[in-house]
């Protein structure tokens, strides 16, 4: 005899946020469930070359079939680099899709930020930072009320996200900042939650600890490989859900 589901897994099911991870859909019950004002910040962790950009990528291409839109803040890549990337990951069953749209420009957005890491401005955020983050707030906040306009006004949105925000990695504006300084990125952070947007921030092993982002976090996906030690064995990609 099986036991009927429940509720909040239909829930999951049904408004649920895809992570195009093999496995990642029954680890989270059908998908990333936002918080109840249709947000969610996602903090994915890992050390270098586990396939944290890769996944941010690969959920830009997915949920661009469901009119997400993406914005993708680089510390890290430049943008031709991503985009070469991004066009890499995208399945052949999403380009035959007759919702899939083709031109990558209309749904994903770069600003490149690798000019602010720590050292360029003598070990301060300063006003480059500043000015980068309010020009994104307001791209955020003009593609919100885009789509609010074209589906009439209405107070809801589509169950899948209207929005994406990827930070990555947080380390290239974090690293050597002053605490002080750092409200700056919580701010901007803020103000995609007001927006609804799904925020995902990449890492290393874990956020930095004088960030003051980790309580922002409702979701922490920690990436590891296993298996690289020894030729013979076939190398496993592990998904730990840590927080939720």
């Amino acid at each position: 005899v099986l036991d009927p589901p429940r509720g909040l897994d239909i829930v999951n099911e049904l408004v649920g946020i895809p992570v195009p991870i093999r496995g990642a859909e029954t680890l989270l019950f059908g998908g990333l469930r936002p918080s109840s004002d249709d947000s969610v910040v996602v903090n994915l962790s890992g050390a270098a070359g586990t396939g944290k950009t890769s996944v941010a990528l690969a959920m830009a291409a997915s949920l661009s079939a469901y009119g997400t839109r993406t914005y993708y803040i680089t510390t890290e890549e430049a943008e031709g680099d991503l985009r070469a990337r991004l066009k890499s990951l995208i399945p052949a069953y999403l380009r035959d899709l007759s919702i899939f749209r083709p031109r990558i420009d209309e749904w994903f957005r770069v600003a490149d930020l690798r000019q602010l890491k720590a050292g360029d401005e003598g070990g301060s955020l300063g006003p480059g930072l500043a000015k980068h983050l309010q020009a994104l707030s307001d791209t955020v906040e003009r593609a919100r009320k885009d789509l609010e306009r074209r589906l009439g006004g209405k107070d809801t949105m589509p169950a899948v996200c209207p929005l994406l925000v990827v930070i990555d990695s947080v380390y290239g504006l974090t690293e050597g900042r002053e605490p002080e300084e750092l409200r700056l990125l919580a701010e901007f952070i803020e103000k995609c939650r007001r927006v609804r947007a799904v925020v995902l921030v990449l890492s290393g092993e874990e956020l930095p600890r004088h960030s003051r982002l980790s309580y922002m976090v409702d979701v922490l996906i920690k990436l590891n490989y296993r298996g690289t030690e020894d030729e013979a064995v076939r190398p496993e990609r592990v998904l730990q859900l840590a927080k939720t």
